[in-house]
C-alpha cells in the first residue's frame, strides 16, 4: 500500500519561517515535521510514499535524501504551478497504483492508527474514508454531519451555530478508482470540491473519528502548543528513532554541535537547533530557537520561535514573537 504526503502549498499561516523553508521541513524537536508523518506511514506498513511537491520543491530532496535514510521509498512529485488539494492527488495518480492508498495533509501532527482506520475503511465498504476529530470549538473549522453508520451526509464551512464537533482532520482513505471524478490539469480543492460532490453523487464517504493526539501545526502558536505536547507526553513517538533528540537536563533539546552556558536558565522548555551558540545568563522560556542562531549575554526569551541564522545581541527581550531566518537584533532590544 503506498501513500501521499500533500507538501505543496506555501504554509502562508507560518510566516515568516516559510518564506524561507517549506511548512513540511520546519522543524519540531530538531526533527522536520514531514519526519513525523513518513515514520508513522513507515510504522504502519507503508511500502512507498509519494511527496507532492510545488513551492520549493528542491529542499525536500536535499534535507530528507535518499531512501535509505529513512528506511522506505521515497518518491518526489513536482507540480510546475500549484495544483489544490485535489489537482495533486490527480497528479499523483500514476504512482497511486493499487486498490486504495492515504493521504496526509503536510501539516498534521497526529498518533493515529492507520491499522484501525484502513480497517473501518473495509468494513464500511468505503470509497472514501476522512479521518476525523472532534474540537471543542467547531465554529472556527468546516464542520462534517454524518448518519448513525458514519456516513457523511454534509460539510458545512464555519457554522454560526452548533451543528456538529466533528471536523476533517487531514487524513484520507481513497480507493483509486475515485481519481476518475477528478478533473485532469486543474487547481482543485478536494475538500471543498471533490469531496462535496461525490456526496452528491452518492459515492459512499465514510468519518473515521479518531479521539487520539491530533493537531494542526500550522500555524506559530499551534506550532510552539505541537512541541509543548511532544514534551508533556500528549503525543505518542514510539514509532520515531529517538537518536536523532538529543536530550538535555531541565526539558532543554538541543541538536548538534551547540555551546550553551552552565548557568542557562530554562523554564518549561527550551528547543534548540544546530550549531547555535548561546552566551551566558540566558533564559529561555518555552521557545524554539531554529539552527545557527547566535544568542547574546543576558538575553530574555519566551513565548517565541527564532528562525535560522538569527543575530540576538545582549540583554535584550524577546516575548511572544516570531523572528524570521537572518534576522539582526541589536542590544538592548525589546521585542
Amino acid at each position: 500500500m503506498k501513500a501521499l504526503i500533500l507538501s505543496g502549498g506555501q504554509g502562508s499561516r507560518l510566516t515568516p519561517f516559510t518564506l524561507t523553508t517549506p511548512k513540511p521541513l520546519l522543524s519540531i524537536l530538531n526533527i522536520p515535521l514531514i519526519v513525523y508523518q513518513i515514520q508513522l506511514l513507515k510504522y504502519y506498513n507503508i511500502k512507498e510514499i509519494g511527496l507532492g511537491l510545488s513551492y520549493k520543491s528542491d529542499k525536500f530532496k536535499k534535507i530528507l535524501g535518499n531512501n535509505k535514510k529513512y528506511g522506505i521509498k521515497i518518491h518526489y512529485l513536482i507540480e510546475k504551478t500549484p495544483m489544490g488539494t485535489g489537482g495533486a492527488i490527480k497528479y499523483a495518480e500514476q504512482f497511486l497504483n493499487g486498490d486504495y492508498f492515504f493521504v496526509f495533509n503536510g501539516d498534521i501532527l497526529t498518533d493515529i492508527n492507520l491499522s484501525e482506520m484502513l480497517k473501518f475503511h473495509i468494513e464500511k465498504k468505503a470509497f472514501v474514508t476522512i479521518a476525523c476529530v472532534k474540537v471543542k470549538e467547531p465554529y472556527n473549522y468546516g464542520v462534517i454531519l454524518t448518519d448513525k453508520n458514519s456516513r457523511i451526509k454534509k460539510f458545512v464551512e464555519k457554522p454560526e451555530n452548533f451543528i456538529s464537533d466533528i471536523i476533517n482532520a487531514g487524513i484520507y482513505i481513497l480507493n483509486s478508482k475515485i481519481l476518475d471524478e477528478f478533473p485532469d490539469k486543474k487547481n482543485i480543492s478536494i475538500e471543498r470540491e471533490i469531496f462535496p460532490l461525490l456526496i452528491k453523487k452518492g459515492i459512499p464517504v465514510f468519518a473515521y473519528i479518531y479521539d487520539g493526539y491530533w493537531i494542526d501545526a500550522g500555524t506559530c502558536e499551534k506550532f510552539l502548543q505541537a512541541t509543548d505536547d511532544i514534551i508533556q507526553k500528549k503525543y505518542k513517538i514510539d514509532f520515531l528513532n529517538e537518536k536523532d533528540i538529543m536530550l538535555g537536563e531541565k526539558n532543554l533539546i538541543y541538536g548538534k554541535n551547540v555551546k550553551i552556558p552552565k548557568d542557562l536558565k530554562i523554564k518549561g522548555w527550551a528547543v534548540v537547533g544546530n550549531k547555535s551558540i548561546i552566551k551566558e545568563s540566558v533564559t529561555i522560556e518555552k521557545s524554539i530557537i531554529f539552527s545557527d542562531v547566535h544568542i547574546g549575554k543576558g538575553v530574555y526569551i519566551s513565548d517565541s520561535i527564532i528562525g535560522n541564522n538569527v543575530y540576538i545581541g545582549d540583554n535584550s527581550v524577546i516575548e511572544n514573537s516570531y523572528i524570521g531566518d537572518k534576522s539582526f537584533i541589536s542590544d538592548f532590544s525589546k521585542i
